[in-house]
C-alpha cells in the first residue's frame, strides 16, 4: 500500500491542524511552549551532533513513561555496542526536561512534527541504522520515511484493546499500513497479539511482556536503603 493509500491525506490534514493548533494554544501553555521553543532550529542541532561514519541507533519515546519503558533497552544497547551512537527522542517536554542529559545517550533531542517533509529531512539527516518506537508511537510520516529507506524499525511493548483508535476509526486503515511496515512487533501481552494478528504477519510479531517490569526489577536490586526512611518505618511494611 502506498503512502497515498490508507487514508494518509485525513493524517497529513491532522497534523497540519496540530502544528497550527500548538502555534496558537502555545502564549496559554508552558507545557507547549517549551516543545515549540525546543523544536527550533533542530536541523542545525542535528547537523553539529551527527558526525561522518557513525552508526547512529534512534529510540523515540513520547513521554517519561515510554522512557522507562525503554530505559534497559537503551542501557543495554549502550553497553553492548559502545562503538553505536544513541539518539533519544521525546514529544512531551515532560520528558526531555527530566532526561535530556541522560548519560546513556549520545543525543537527546524533540521529535519534530511529523509532516512529510520533518520525515525526509530528519532520516536523512540520522541515518539511523536502527530505529524503535516504544508502546504505540505511531507517526505515520516517519514510519513511511522510514520503510522507504529499508531501515530496520521495530515497535517495543506494544499494548492496545479492542477499543484502540488504532483498530477503527477513520484512520484505520493508515495505521493497518503502519503496522505492516515495522520489521518486528514485540507485544506486552497475548491480546495486543491477537488484535494484530488480522493485520501483521506472524512471524513479524513476538510477546516480550512489559519492559517497565524489567525498570523496576532493575530499581529493587540497587536500591539503597534511606536510613530516615528505616528509622522512621521501624522494621514495619
Amino acid at each position: 500500500m502506498s503512502q497515498s493509500d490508507g487514508n494518509m491525506w485525513l493524517y497529513q490534514l491532522g497534523i497540519r491542524a496540530l502544528k497550527a493548533g500548538m502555534q496558537l494554544v502555545s502564549p496559554l501553555n508552558e507545557k507547549i511552549r517549551k516543545g515549540i521553543k525546543g523544536r527550533k532550529s533542530w536541523r542545525e542541532k542535528l547537523a553539529q551532533i551527527r558526525k561522518p561514519g557513525e552508526n547512529w541507533v534512534w529510540i523515540h519515546c513520547a513521554s517519561l513513561g515510554e522512557f522507562e519503558q525503554g530505559r534497559n533497552l537503551i542501557d543495554d544497547l549502550y553497553h553492548r555496542h559502545p562503538d553505536w551512537k544513541i539518539m533519544v527522542t521525546f514529544f512531551s517536554p515532560s520528558g526531555y526536561e527530566i532526561r535530556k542529559d541522560y548519560r546513556h545517550a549520545h543525543a537527546v533531542m524533540y521529535l519534530p512534527i511529523d509532516t512529510s517533509e520533518t520525515a525526509r529531512d530528519w532520516v536523512e539527516a540520522l541515518q539511523p541504522r536502527l530505529v524503535m518506537f516504544i508502546k504505540y508511537e505511531l507517526w505515520l510520516n516517519f514510519i513511511s520515511e522510514i520503510h522507504r529507506k529499508k531501515i530496520p524499525l521495530l515497535l517495543v511493548a506494544a499494548r492496545l484493546t479492542s477499543g484502540s483508535s488504532f483498530l477503527a476509526g477513520p484512520l484505520q486503515k493508515a495505521y493497518q499500513t503502519a503496522f505492516q511496515r515495522f520489521t518486528h512487533i514485540f507485544t506486552q501481552d497475548q491480546q495486543t497479539l491477537k488484535l494484530l494478528s488480522p493485520i501483521v504477519e506472524r512471524d513479524k510479531m513476538s510477546v516480550s511482556s512489559d519492559t517497565r517490569y524489567d525498570r523496576v526489577q532493575a530499581n529493587k536490586a540497587s536500591f539503597t536503603p534511606i536510613s530516615e526512611v528505616e528509622r522512621f518505618v521501624e522494621g514495619r511494611t
